[in-house]
């Protein structure tokens, strides 16, 4: 396979400015209308690189983007849980909603002692917000309203302290 960056003299991660800029320069010296039929096939390797360039899913499933496909087989999941502090638990948990396995978010936010564990304790500000509200509109989906109940009303507290959700805010707390 040829090097789709180095047809079209680039380093990878090239812009898609960058990227269409050096595809018209090249083309302009390759088109079979200026350089003539023998050109032909290098204009349509030039065409195959550009197209694969300007379109950034098949510029990473065509591999031509180095920069993210390492091939180590990285499992941030299995790294977390060989962690094991609260910090890298509060960090799984949000994981594992944010990539919609939510009955395995609330099996370790459970084992890790539900309502005793303080997401915001062991998370940023913003993730311990956005997480706790996830997790709340799941417990109540899953029928377990009280604890829910019990996530909102903090996130609620901090709301009031300081707004984050101002659309939470004027929704449901009235001053």
């Amino acid at each position: 396979m040829d090097n789709y960056y180095e047809l079209l003299g680039l380093k990878p991660g090239a812009s898609a400015s960058e990227i269409k800029k050096a595809f018209r320069k090249k083309a302009k010296q390759l088109h079979p209308d200026i350089a003539g039929s023998e050109k032909a096939e290098a204009m349509q390797k030039l065409l195959r690189a550009y197209e694969a360039l300007s379109n950034f899913e098949r510029r990473f499933n065509t591999g031509t983007y180095p920069p993210y496909t390492d091939k180590s087989n990285f499992d941030y999941r299995k790294w977390l849980l060989e962690q094991g502090d609260p910090r890298s638990m509060a960090k799984l948990i949000f994981y594992e909603l944010l990539r919609l396995e939510e009955d395995r978010a609330i099996e370790i936010w459970r084992e890790n002692g539900a309502l005793d564990f303080c997401l915001d304790k062991n998370m940023e500000r913003a993730d311990w917000m956005d997480c706790q509200y996830i997790l709340a509109e799941e417990l109540d989906k899953r029928g377990f309203s009280l604890e829910a109940f019990k996530l909102i009303t903090a996130l609620l507290i901090e709301e009031r302290r300081r707004p984050y959700f101002n659309l939470l805010r004027r929704k449901y707390i009235v001053f």
